[in-house]
């Protein structure tokens, strides 16, 4: 069983990571992601440390997974913050004034191209702008 799950975990990521990255920030469930990744980790873990210990190539398959998850997890406060339900065309266009950059109020934007613009070095600004 613990096979199957890692096999489902490791799938999983290679078909949500393009979703949760190139697609629009707007189609991404903050509540959802963040359970599905803190999961993941405390999952594979579980596996590294007990399941997989008499098992070297299973234990080096698992710790890749594992620091893919790890390596994605510091945005998730950053997406959980993008896309908080206050957040309103003036929070946008507050963010676009304090980063200088010219995200569309509508969110219809990705993950990568927010990271390409920066917006990784405004977590503060992002945090409060819809209080």
């Amino acid at each position: 069983m613990p096979y199957e799950q890692l096999w489902n975990i490791a799938r999983d990521y290679f078909d949500f990571y393009p979703q949760w990255t190139t697609g629009p920030i707007t189609d991404l469930n903050r509540d959802k992601l963040m359970e599905e990744v803190n999961n993941s980790i405390s999952a594979l873990k579980g596996f590294i440390a007990n399941e997989f210990v008499s098992d070297a190539s299973t234990q080096v398959i698992a710790n890749e997974v594992l620091q893919k998850f790890l390596d994605f997890k510091p945005l998730i406060p950053l997406i959980y913050d993008l896309r908080n339900p206050a957040m309103q065309k003036r929070h946008w266009d507050a963010l676009n004034q304090v980063t200088g950059m010219d995200i569309p109020a509508d969110g219809q934007i990705s993950l990568n191209d927010l990271l390409g613009r920066g917006i990784e070095n405004w977590k503060e600004p992002v945090s409060y702008t819809h209080l």
